[in-house]
């Protein structure tokens, strides 16, 4: 008999769930521990899905925040061949606790690493205009994503991409992202088993970092291109927070827009509302080069028509401070 490759999954939110359903399906591995992460308020629905799925499937299982001294005494005595990051972890981990199986904590990072270390690295790969959304198997380590990348024995590394087309939302990259996710977690697995798993270190010189993104960091510059306006929008796009702006003294989430084709403007305001749309209930909007169509926004935590919201042509989008000074200074 084939002794199956212990493991032991961690991680939370819900890329997590799927993860580690598709590891259950396996014959060939065996799990003594799944450690979850219960996360922030938004996570704590996936965490009690996982562990649902874990009493299930007669899985031992801990809901944790932070790895604590036992738990890592725990991992070490099941001498498991590695912890397998299925979904997001956040907490900070020991390099005592990295090093407690033998080939550490191997997981997918959604990044071409060694660019885009940090924060909101999907995010910002959309808004700076990347053509694709990479995904790079990698061993974590003390530092900030600067642990070697997983290669094949032939040298080849273990990644993926989703190529970013002009209608892609960040609900739809989500879903491109999930398949590519699962695949390459089970191919850690697989090279694993075929004993032909290779580390390679980063290359520093190409090292890059992205910072944190917050609900308050989405306001839109209608300066910028419409491309680069197109690409803010929807990689805060649901199930984000949504970018805004401002529109007669009312703050205005944009949760699904487009390019329309290019029409050459030599009288531009940026933000100024210059169509709205009978039939579609869209609105078009000027940025700095082009067109932007507005197909669905909200305001007041409520989903509404733009055409319905943006109620003239004479008027346009403005920036927080604009909107201040309308509201307490209009004679400013």
């Amino acid at each position: 008999m084939v002794e199956k490759l212990s493991i032991i999954p961690i991680g939370g939110t819900s890329r997590a769930v799927n993860t580690l359903r598709s590891l259950l399906l396996r014959d060939d591995i065996y799990i003594p521990l799944v450690i979850i992460m219960e996360g922030n308020q938004d996570d704590i629905s996936s965490s009690q899905i996982l562990a649902n799925i874990c009493s299930e499937s007669q899985l031992k299982y801990c809901v944790i925040n932070k790895v604590t001294p036992a738990l890592e005494d725990e991992v070490k005595k099941f001498k498991s061949k590695a912890l397998i990051g299925i979904g997001v972890w956040r907490p900070l981990l020991s390099t005592s606790f990295l090093n407690s199986t033998e080939f550490g904590f191997l997981a997918v990072h959604g990044t071409p690493l060694p660019r885009y270390r940090g924060w909101a690295g999907i995010s910002w790969q959309i808004i700076n205009g990347e053509d694709t959304v990479s995904l790079q198997g990698y061993q974590l380590s003390s530092g900030i994503d600067d642990g070697p990348l997983i290669s094949r024995s032939d040298g080849s590394l273990l990644c993926a991409e989703i190529p970013l087309s002009s209608h892609m939302h960040l609900e739809d990259v989500f879903v491109e992202y999930e398949k590519c996710h699962i695949a390459l977690v089970n191919n850690i697995i697989n090279l694993l088993l075929d004993r032909e798993l290779c580390l390679a270190s980063q290359d520093e010189s190409k090292a890059s970092f992205s910072c944190h993104r917050g609900p308050s960091d989405g306001e839109i510059n209608w300066n910028l291109s419409a491309t680069e306006v197109f690409n803010f929008i929807r990689a805060q796009s649901p199930p984000y927070p949504c970018a805004f702006t401002y529109y007669k003294g009312k703050k205005v989430y944009i949760l699904h827009a487009s390019l329309p084709p290019y029409v050459r403007y030599e009288g531009i305001i940026a933000g100024k509302v210059i169509s709205r749309c009978v039939d579609s209930g869209s609105v078009t909007i000027l940025c700095n080069d082009g067109l932007l169509d507005v197909h669905k926004i909200s305001v007041d935590g409520a989903v509404c028509s733009p055409r319905d919201f943006f109620i003239s042509i004479r008027d346009r989008c403005k920036s927080r401070l604009e909107a201040f000074i309308d509201c307490y200074y209009p004679d400013f």
